[in-house]
């Protein structure tokens, strides 16, 4: 779709009336070919993060030292803090399960179920917008439109 778009935008027929800008063009629709492949290629990688998910063992891995950890912490810190284990603990408990949770998170970043997904379509008609901005100032300063 998007080359299309360029096609349209970056086309030069000889009935146009802007021959010598012919061979420019043709190097400036080059040129946005290249980059669209690159967008292509970096897309299809970004396809292929969401494709591949965290490794069970590894998550499994975290959250048991994880509890470990917590149900530990208060009779390795109970002597040296005594009464004050009591407020300490759950509050190193909140930061590493708000750690854990966030990273949990974080570990789908463009599923659409998620509250803090990312929003690739936003992302992908900005890039479009501002394609557009450029190829019109272009054309502008070049006298075509």
């Amino acid at each position: 779709m998007v080359r299309r778009h360029l096609k349209q935008v970056m086309d030069v027929r000889p009935d146009m009336n802007h021959s010598p800008l012919s061979p420019a063009r043709s190097g400036e629709m080059r040129q946005h070919e290249r980059y669209l492949d690159g967008l292509i290629h970096n897309g299809g990688n970004l396809e292929s993060i969401l494709a591949t998910p965290m490794p069970l063992i590894y998550v499994a891995h975290i959250r048991s030292f994880l509890i470990i950890y917590l149900v530990s912490l208060p009779y390795l810190l109970g002597a040296l803090w005594e009464w004050s284990t009591i407020v300490i603990v759950p509050l190193i408990a909140a930061i590493y399960l708000g750690l854990e949770a966030a990273s949990s998170e974080v570990e789908s970043p463009f599923d659409k179920g998620r509250s803090n997904d990312l929003d690739l379509d936003l992302y992908c008609f900005t890039i479009l917008k501002n394609i557009q901005q450029l190829v019109k100032r272009r054309n502008e300063k070049d006298g075509l439109l």
